[in-house]
């Protein structure tokens, strides 16, 4: 990848600002899918307890027929929950995020002259 960005020059600061920019990317990547695995893996373990709210008949007009509840799904606050379980970890992650980009903008800059 690094070699890509410079082509066939040959300048030793260019290639390292380079591979700087190319190991950033895989970084980035690295990062995008550590936040997917780690939201993914509280999600499955939302999945299988959620219940169906309780009967509310009591609220509803006496004359109007009751409706079948099916059961909650994950997305319904399970994702919500899940996040908020996992905010230290994203919030980690956020940070090296942030330190990759800055260095991939650095080399991007230096590269762009």
């Amino acid at each position: 990848m690094a070699r890509a960005l410079v082509g066939d020059d040959l300048d030793p600061e260019r290639l390292v600002h380079a591979r700087t920019m190319a190991q950033m990317e895989v970084m980035l990547g690295r990062i995008c899918d550590a936040r997917i695995a780690l939201i993914n893996r509280e999600l499955k373990k939302q999945i299988g307890p959620i219940r169906p709210a309780e009967d509310r008949s009591e609220c509803d007009e006496p004359t109007a027929p009751k409706q079948q509840q099916g059961p909650l799904h994950a997305d319904d606050f399970g994702e919500a929950e899940a996040l908020v379980r996992v905010l230290p970890e994203l919030l980690r992650l956020q940070r090296y995020e942030a330190r990759a980009l800055a260095r991939r903008s650095s080399a991007l800059l230096f590269l762009s002259r």
